[in-house]
């Protein structure tokens, strides 16, 4: 799973690019100057076109808190990554936390500019919408619970962006977290799509947060084959000395998990000197069960392919 693919992968899930943004923002703001301008140095053009007030206190309101919240969000973003020396587009939980937060703020904003489009009072649209709130969230329980759970996911500390993890029987890296899910690369280059709920009902398993970079592999091998725990064990050290500068000396460990009748079960173990190396991990991954295939078949060779 390379650098370049989860970049490519994180860029295709982004809403829009940056460049957009910053020209929304800045159209935005010449429209509410323009707008001011004109209602306060020339209210006849506005009466000349007959549009009506509340059309116009609509369209400032809906202007003015879009401006607050993309300016909040924007300034809000910049101190986070400026006291942790970040680059501008870095992003963990706590920016994908506010990018929510200013999504949901926006959205009400467009609600109440709607309801002065319409000339609806705000406090009886309020009881009326509470009311109705109420109903659609008994009736979509399981949604509301799905978003509240990718709250408490993006400021919480359990999970972060690029942390390897498995999640039920999905294994892979966090690309992205949303309200509804979290997005998952797994090995086969991937993207795996996994509510928020079953996060918290499921479990994690987060192998990023390891002390160190530990790999295990679970294999069978007929006993037919295993004259000896020691001699397997040292067969799999054999073949891993291409990577005896990425794997601390020592920390080769076999363990036999279950004997069955014909089969005995083992879990190969190793650590990293650099957890986070994805690539190593593969690749030694692949030559451990490569290696007891191998063994199995009763081919054992040198480590070299």
């Amino acid at each position: 799973m390379s650098d370049n693919f989860i970049s490519e992968a994180r860029q295709a899930l982004e809403i829009r690019p940056t460049w957009m943004a910053y020209g929304l923002f800045f159209l935005k703001l010449a429209l509410l100057v323009g707008l001011i301008v004109v209602q306060t140095s020339h209210p006849e053009i506005l009466l000349k076109t007959g549009i009506p007030a509340h059309y116009t206190s609509a369209l400032l309101f809906f202007l003015t808190g879009q401006l607050i919240v993309s300016f909040g969000r924007s300034t809000l973003a910049a101190i986070y990554r400026r006291r942790r020396n970040w680059s501008k587009h870095r992003r963990d939980n706590f920016i994908l936390g506010i990018n929510q937060i200013a999504g949901i703020a926006s959205f009400i904003i467009f609600v109440f500019s709607a309801l002065m489009v319409f000339n609806i009072a705000i406090r009886e649209a309020l009881t009326a919408i509470s009311i109705v709130a109420a109903a659609i969230a008994i009736l979509s329980k399981d949604y509301v619970s799905n978003m509240i759970n990718g709250m408490i996911l993006m400021f919480s500390n359990q999970i972060s962006l690029d942390d390897m993890v498995q999640i039920g029987e999905h294994r892979g890296k966090i690309i992205d977290l949303t309200l509804l899910h979290v997005h998952l690369l797994n090995d086969d280059d991937d993207v795996i799509f996994i509510p928020n709920n079953l996060l918290l009902s499921e479990g994690i398993i987060n192998y990023t947060r390891r002390p160190v970079g530990k790999i295990s592999v679970e294999f069978d091998l007929s006993t037919s084959r295993v004259e000896s725990v020691e001699l397997v064990e040292a067969y799999l050290k054999e073949v891993l000395l291409p990577f005896s500068e990425n794997i601390i000396k020592g920390s080769h460990h076999l363990k036999t998990v279950e004997l069955n009748k014909d089969t005995v079960s083992f879990k190969f173990q190793c650590l990293l000197k650099e957890k986070s190396d994805r690539d190593i991990e593969k690749a030694v991954r692949k030559v451990i069960l490569r290696a007891a295939v191998r063994f199995s078949n009763g081919s054992v060779v040198s480590h070299q392919e």
